[in-house]
């Protein structure tokens, strides 16, 4: 836990200029490319370590688009899927960093509950939920808890290729370099290892590695049909 925010990203308790405009750039293209109308979106957000107090050198940039998934036109049983899919896909397909920070991509519901400590608004440039500097009694985070769960269970929807492994690579690394950044912060009992505990005993992390050798063994294997896990 630092005393004040990242002065990367902040000056005088507001977004840095140029970390504002790089990452609303980012949030247009993404939008234009992924042809979500602008009249959908509520709100472009800033949200994780890097906007509170709990940051590392292995923090990312979580960039949130808040999303009306009932007014987008296609099948409303697909919205979270097909949003989910372009997340996915931007994440895997793009390593773009802002002052050497990656930048992470995530849709949300507009109606939907964000479980974050600190959140601040691009559009408005302003807070709307301001960090605490101060240390409190650390539990796991229910926001990274079900963003990571979700990550997982989709891996189960993966058909069997070099890209899918190196992908699940990818997501293997980027949940352990999680956990090493709350290691590195706030130690044992900081809310990035209590997560990945809670993670562990629910059985995730166990399905994670196994998602990862079954698709192995399937690219591997020959036989007359190859099935999903």
């Amino acid at each position: 836990m630092h005393s004040k925010l990242n002065t990367d990203i902040w000056v005088n308790n507001r977004l840095r200029r140029e970390v504002r405009e790089a990452l609303l750039k980012l949030s247009h293209r993404i939008l234009r490319d992924s042809k979500i109308p602008k009249d959908k979106i509520t709100d472009i957000i800033f949200t994780g370590s890097l906007a509170g107090y709990n940051y590392t050198s292995h923090s990312d940039l979580d960039l949130h688009f808040i999303v009306k998934f009932d007014e987008l036109d296609i099948g409303q049983t697909y919205v979270e899927e097909f949003l989910n899919q372009i997340k996915t896909i931007w994440n895997d397909k793009h390593n773009v960093d802002v002052l050497s920070y990656d930048v992470e991509v995530y849709f949300q519901d507009v109606d939907a509950e964000l479980v974050a400590s600190a959140v601040y608004s691009l559009l408005d440039d302003a807070w709307i939920k301001s960090p605490s500097p101060y240390k409190i009694v650390e539990r796991p985070s229910k926001y990274k808890y079900y963003k990571i769960k979700k990550i997982i269970e989709d891996l189960l929807k993966l058909e069997p290729s070099r890209d899918n492994m190196a992908y699940i690579e990818r997501v293997q690394e980027k949940i352990a370099r999680y956990r090493l950044c709350g290691l590195e912060s706030s130690g044992e009992m900081g809310t990035e290892n209590l997560t990945y505990k809670k993670l562990r005993a629910n059985g995730y992390i166990t399905k994670m590695h196994e998602i990862g050798d079954k698709l192995y063994d399937k690219y591997y294997s020959v036989g007359k049909t190859r099935h999903k896990i």
